[in-house]
């Protein structure tokens, strides 16, 4: 190959390179995520222009080094953050994914959610990363809000994740069952530790629970009563509904909420009410035959008048 035929391919080449630049530039500019890429080996990270202004940065405000990441990173998330990061390049998970706290150019922090995959070379080993940050400050505050709402409510609430696992539970829930929120979470309707029973008090098996059974079918189910056993042997009431939850996208299951009421007192009132009219209702009957005992004595003793009367 001669002189200008080189020239001509490295003229082809660079051209074909700056254009796939430009494409890059484009979709970087265009895109509402951060984009970052890590060049594992070396060390070098490279932030986009996006990335840095969701933190409050210029282009040239701050230095992309990965050591000046994680020092952004809140201390509290950093283990958490970099474990996601080793299990991935590990191979323990497909992509890598994390939710954390990244302190912004004023001193406060804001909540991400952090996309990334790895490249690997013929050997097995990472070399390159590449991903995507998204600000989720805005759904991070709601969702506390949601939470504190729900941990302030006097209903008890339970949601159930698609594996039939109870992934959260609110302080009114643990209190009516006497059980810690670690007592509570990550088990299922057929743990055995659960003690509840119909309202006739036979066992109620597991696979027969309102969230189970909404679980299996996708259908709601409404006002089902259940005494359920407390941590200390006591049997508390409650009247349980059970809510699917479907993705808005693919339209599957994605869990189950769970709430309830708690009718102890009320069933002790009903019952208390069912012993007085029970009691009312025998003292009137008792003084009912008392009246018409009264009145088959003064009977009697009318018509023993009558004859004494005829006699004479």
């Amino acid at each position: 190959m001669n002189i200008e035929m080189l020239i001509e391919n490295n003229k082809k080449l660079e051209s074909e390179l700056n254009e796939y630049k430009q494409r890059y530039e484009l979709l970087t500019e265009a895109s509402s995520d951060g984009l970052w890429d890590w060049e594992i080996p070396t060390g070098k990270l490279y932030n986009s222009p996006r990335w840095k202004e969701t933190l409050g940065f210029g282009k040239n405000e701050i230095d992309t080094s990965l050591e000046s990441w994680k020092s952004r990173v809140h201390p509290d998330d950093l283990d958490a953050v970099m474990e996601a990061i080793n299990s991935h390049l590990s191979g323990s998970t497909p992509i890598y994914k994390a939710e954390y706290r990244l302190r912004h150019k004023d001193n406060h922090y804001i909540w991400i959610l952090d996309h990334g995959k790895a490249y690997f070379d013929e050997t097995g080993s990472p070399i390159r990363m590449g991903g995507s940050m998204t600000d989720i400050s805005d759904r991070k505050e709601k969702e506390n809000l949601l939470r504190t709402v729900l941990n302030c409510m006097s209903e008890g609430i339970l949601v159930m994740n698609p594996k039939g696992e109870f992934i959260y539970t609110n302080p009114s829930f643990s209190t009516v069952l006497g059980l810690t929120v670690d007592q509570i979470e990550g088990k299922t309707p057929m743990d055995p530790s659960w003690h509840v029973v119909h309202e006739d008090g036979s066992p109620y098996p597991g696979n027969t629970h309102p969230s189970w059974r909404t679980l299996m079918t996708g259908i709601a189910i409404h006002n089902d009563i259940q005494g359920v056993y407390t941590s200390d042997h006591s049997l508390n009431w409650i009247s349980a509904n059970s809510e699917p939850i479907f993705n808005a996208e693919t339209k599957e299951l994605d869990g189950v909420v769970i709430t309830f009421t708690d009718i102890t007192q009320q069933r002790k009132l009903l019952q208390q009410l069912k012993t007085f009219n029970k009691e009312l209702e025998d003292e009137v009957k008792m003084q009912v035959n008392l009246i018409r005992q009264k009145d088959q004595m003064m009977l009697h003793h009318q018509n023993l008048n009558l004859k004494c009367n005829f006699l004479t």
